[in-house]
């Protein structure tokens, strides 16, 4: 799934709930505001301690039964289940590998509720794994995109490529110049009205 310029799966960029709408997240996305291991210590309750501690302090203190960090870890994992959800629904995976950013050290305390959720809101869910590459997964992955990206080299695919990497600083108008004729074909040999 690729999407017209190939941005499709961008999961960050789910707007969880509604109250959420009006605000903007600029290049983030509101899924990853809130879902990210780094909005960890967001999710602490209002003037608590853990607000201003790293992610890997409140996973340990989660991990010792201390219940405001296992709460907070609870509420971040409702999120991060959303996202799972809505990837799930729309593209059925078979698994879904949590890793990298501090997922692997969590796992084993998250696998269970997001499992249930899973369970609870897709007709056929994914599996859950655990990465076996560590916090390294998010590099490996970019590697193996990445060279996936160059080992197509041919024609139109290039120019597209090298457009979604530029596509996020050019607007609609000047990112469809170069596709009028897919554009044309598609339309049965009618121009496209965009110039």
């Amino acid at each position: 799934m690729r999407g017209v310029a190939e941005a499709a799966g961008e999961a960050a960029f789910i707007v969880p709930v509604p109250e959420l709408l009006d605000r903007s997240f600029g290049g983030t996305g509101a899924l990853e505001t809130f879902a990210a291991m780094p909005a960890l210590p967001t999710h602490a309750p209002e003037g608590s301690a853990l607000k201003t501690v790293s992610p890997a302090e409140i996973i340990a203190a989660a991990r010792l039964g201390e219940n405001e960090a296992t709460a907070t870890l609870q509420t971040w994992t409702r999120y991060v289940a959303i996202g799972l959800i809505a990837i799930g629904a729309i593209c059925n995976p078979e698994m879904i590998v949590i890793g990298g950013g501090g997922g692997v050290g969590v796992y084993e305390m998250i696998q269970e509720p997001l499992s249930r959720y899973l369970n609870s809101h897709l007709p056929l869910p994914s599996r859950l794994a655990c990465a076996d590459l560590g916090d390294e997964a998010a590099l490996w992955g970019s590697l193996v995109s990445g060279s996936w990206d160059c080992s197509d080299l041919s024609g139109l695919k290039i120019e597209r490529r090298w457009q979604r990497a530029s596509s996020f600083t050019r607007t609609p108008e000047t990112y469809h110049k170069p596709r009028c004729t897919d554009c044309a074909r598609a339309a049965g040999g009618k121009l496209c009205s965009r110039k």
